[in-house]
This record gives structure tokens, sequence and C-alpha cells, in this order.
């Protein structure tokens, strides 16, 4: 059995690595976690052979390599069922489904106004009108 991977940047301001991190450990699989500097150019030719995108969070597992983070969270569903990372009820699966679709997709504007740091101070700072 070949090992499982987890390719990440960081998860202190990548809310993307951070999804993909909690999924496989919610999910109680093992997995060696690949770090990629968000910042190191050199990085991103190494992400290219992993996801087309180029985008982390990337998971190897058992030959499978899956990328992006709705598409990790739905394998990883799958192989560890008992996780109950999606609501078994279809009705419910459908509705989680459409927030995580939404969250994933859309507030770009929110996004880029309010970047993930986890370790950022900013008081003052006004974030609503």
């Amino acid at each position: 059995m070949s090992k499982t991977t987890l390719t990440i940047s960081s998860k202190t301001y990548s809310s993307w690595s951070l999804r993909g991190w909690l999924l496989a450990r919610f999910a109680g699989l093992e997995f060696e976690e690949v770090l990629v500097p968000p910042d190191d150019p050199a990085a991103r030719a190494e992400i290219l052979l992993l996801s087309p995108s180029i985008l982390v969070p990337c998971l190897r597992h058992e030959g499978v390599t899956v990328w992006d983070t709705m598409a990790i969270a739905e394998y990883l569903n799958e192989i560890r069922p008992k996780a109950k990372l999606l609501p078994d009820d279809l009705v419910a699966r459908a509705h989680c489904r459409a927030i995580c679709g939404e969250m994933h997709s859309g507030f770009a504007a929110m996004r880029a106004a309010l970047p993930m740091n986890l370790k950022g101070h900013f008081p003052g700072l006004k974030v609503w009108s």
C-alpha cells in the first residue's frame, strides 16, 4: 500500500489548505503532511505535478490523486463513511452540498477583503459600515 500524503501550503494563511487538513483529520485518515511554501516560486512546478489547477490541497491515497477541497471532501466521505463528513439523509446531504458549493465558489469580495490570517491582530479594523 502506498503512503497517503496531503500536500498543503499554510494552515495559518490558507483556508483551502486548512480545510483539506481538517477533513482528512476528521475522516480519521492517516497521512503525511507535505508543506509547500506559498511564497516559493519553485513550489509552483512541484504543485503542477500534483494538481492541474496548480492549487493545494492535494490528497494522494492508494494511487488516487484528488485536488480541490470539495473533491477531497466527497472522496473522504466515500472511503470513510463512518466519519459522517456528509449527512446520511438525501435532502440534508443535498442542502449541505449546496451550502458548501456556495461557500467554495462564492464570496470572492469578502475573501479578498478578509484574507485568512490566524496570527493577525487588527485592532480597530472596520469590517461593516
